[in-house]
């Protein structure tokens, strides 16, 4: 019970004083709160996966994530991400996603990673094959 009060105790304060939550992670940083009030419920568009594949392996039960593409596009590597986030909270499992390029481009580095940069530092990276 202690833990779901200061649970919600958090949340409440955080909601009335956002500045020293941000200040406690980024001190030395300049920022400006927009808002506190941003939609909680997570609501994806309905995507549909290239192909998802459940394995059992020696380690339980995993699913691979193949997305296919003719050639590069900006916004793969966050779609990928989103779709291997879904799948992982629909499935309650570890999944493992692959990008299959028909024409890869010598031009594009890194194409197998979405992340989220805060003040020109990475917070969040997810990398896949």
């Amino acid at each position: 019970m202690a833990r779901s009060t200061l649970d919600q105790v958090l949340k409440e304060m955080s909601e009335l004083y956002p500045d020293p939550f941000v200040y406690m992670l980024l001190p030395h940083e300049k920022f400006r709160v927009i808002s506190t009030k941003l939609d909680k419920e997570l609501t994806i568009k309905t995507r549909l996966t290239d192909r998802a594949i459940m394995l059992e392996t020696a380690e339980g039960k995993r699913i691979i994530h193949f997305e296919f593409q003719l050639r590069y596009r900006r916004k793969i590597a966050e779609r990928v991400f989103v779709y291997s986030g879904a799948l992982t909270a629909k499935y309650e499992m570890p999944v493992s996603s692959f990008l299959l390029l028909i024409k890869p481009s010598r031009l594009v580095k890194n194409f197998g990673v979405y992340h989220a940069d805060l003040f020109n530092k990475t917070t969040n990276e997810f990398t896949f094959q």
